[in-house]
């Protein structure tokens, strides 16, 4: 999605002006992301192989994917993206395809596809309490949560705590329910405390 600083070249993939692997995501506690090329990280999750339909090929438009996409012998693609404009062209060239995936982004350009077109849609926001929930440990989370928290209640979610039982799920909601304004519950942690907490108690657990 390049419009929000996701973007696909030679299958890797870049944040704003950033490899993967240089974005933050290489810290992620669950998925660190140790190599940017989506062919690789595909292929090692499939039995299938993984090809590519370059950047050059997407610039000529859906006839050209729709063509790279119908010839290629892999089963499975990664196609470039530069440009939000590039979503519409894949979009257009996936007409036919059963299975589509990927980002949110790709979802720009199969509307025109069912024969969809922009049009304004109403919306109201609704009333009532609210609270909001984190657990990803990306920097850019960190960030609003450190933002968050200047304005509005949070309660950090304690790994030790959760493991020995002295904070539990019923803790978090009640604590959400019965706080005004709105109230957070994070377990999001920077990278260092990520690994002295998996060093302490064992990654997998």
């Amino acid at each position: 999605f390049p419009g929000a600083g996701r973007s696909v070249y030679q299958g890797h993939l870049f944040v704003t002006d950033r490899l993967l692997t240089a974005s933050g995501m290489e810290n992620h506690p669950l998925t660190p992301m140790t190599d940017p090329d989506l062919r690789r990280l595909m292929a090692a999750q499939s039995r299938f192989s993984v090809g590519h339909v370059p950047a050059e090929t997407v610039f000529k438009g859906r006839d050209a994917i729709a063509h790279a996409m119908a010839t290629a012998p892999e089963r499975m693609l990664v196609v470039d993206a530069l440009l939000d404009a590039d979503l519409l062209e894949i979009g257009a060239a996936a007409k036919d395809h059963p299975l589509v995936t990927g980002g949110s982004g790709v979802a720009l350009g199969l509307p025109a596809n069912f024969g969809c077109t922009d049009a304004p849609v109403s919306w109201a926001g609704q009333t009532g309490k609210a609270a909001i929930l984190s657990g990803s440990c990306s920097a850019a989370t960190r960030g609003q949560i450190a933002h968050h928290l200047d304005r509005h209640p949070g309660m950090k979610i304690d790994v030790a705590q959760v493991m020995d039982g002295t904070q539990t799920p019923s803790d978090v909601a009640e604590w959400l329910a019965s706080t005004e304004g709105l109230p957070m519950a994070y377990s999001s942690a920077d990278p260092e405390e990520v690994r002295r907490i998996q060093d302490m108690h064992g990654a997998d657990k």
